[in-house]
């Protein structure tokens, strides 16, 4: 059915990807529809990330990049380690935010501490949490809500065997 609708698309592969893309639109568009129905969308923080840039060895290296970044998923170039996300919060985001582009470092180990953060009482109870769980990672909340720097100031991409 998705890959059906993308007929435009003349490349099999590309057409197999836009398809499977048309799939997720869908699965996102009835997961904040039903938020909403439940009166549940304004008290929801939706984050939609990647964990890395697009692979080149899928679909013959065909149906996906990551120009102009260098790279591709499994390398350390920016293609590799570099994604997009974008997230929305109902009255939880500085409205003069939201459509903007947000360049502060930020980790995939990030959002867990982020998500505690949150969910937690007050600061002293999501540092509790966060030591008891020993995670690693920083609450990037007030880099994505406020544009506020980062509380990263680097990120370890790789380590070689010694």
């Amino acid at each position: 059915y998705y890959i059906n609708q993308q007929s435009h698309i003349q490349n099999l592969n590309r057409r197999t990807y836009g398809g499977m893309v048309a799939a997720l639109d869908d699965a996102v568009r009835n997961i904040t529809d039903a938020l909403r129905a439940k009166g549940m969308w304004n008290n929801t923080v939706f984050v939609f990330t990647t964990d890395n840039g697009a692979p080149s060895t899928h679909f013959n290296g065909e149906a996906m990049n990551n120009w102009p970044l260098r790279g591709s998923k499994g390398t350390l170039w920016e293609g590799g380690v570099r994604g997009a996300a974008f997230v929305t919060a109902p009255g939880r985001l500085d409205p003069s935010l939201i459509g903007n582009l947000n360049n502060r470092m930020i980790h995939a180990t990030d959002w867990f501490p982020t998500f505690v953060h949150l969910g937690a009482q007050n600061d002293t109870q999501a540092s509790s949490l966060m030591e008891h769980l020993h995670l690693y990672g920083v609450n990037a909340w007030d880099s994505i809500a406020n544009d506020a720097p980062s509380g990263r100031t680097e990120i370890l991409h790789n380590i070689d065997p010694v």
